[in-house]
């Protein structure tokens, strides 16, 4: 229980800090951009995060979680 508390704190802090997802540990992948003429240009692809509100513990926690994720926990009921 107290773990799941810390963790929660932990997500807070870092609400709008970090592009990663706090349940599915997704983050932003990187790779190449290859024009026509296959030139390559270095270029980041981002989580798609969306604030998400989950009830634990009787209390409502705002979270940023992945769509995935959301998905899943809306059909399943967990993640």
């Amino acid at each position: 229980m107290k773990d799941i508390i810390y963790f929660l704190k932990n997500i807070m802090y870092n609400f709008y800090m970090s592009r990663k997802c706090e349940f599915t540990n997704r983050g932003p992948q990187s790779g190449n951009t290859r024009s026509k003429a296959l030139n390559s240009t270095r270029r980041k692809w981002n989580v798609n995060l969306q604030p998400y509100t989950i009830e634990i513990d009787g209390k409502k926690q705002k979270v940023m979680m992945s769509t995935k994720a959301i998905r899943t926990y809306k059909n399943k009921g967990k993640i």
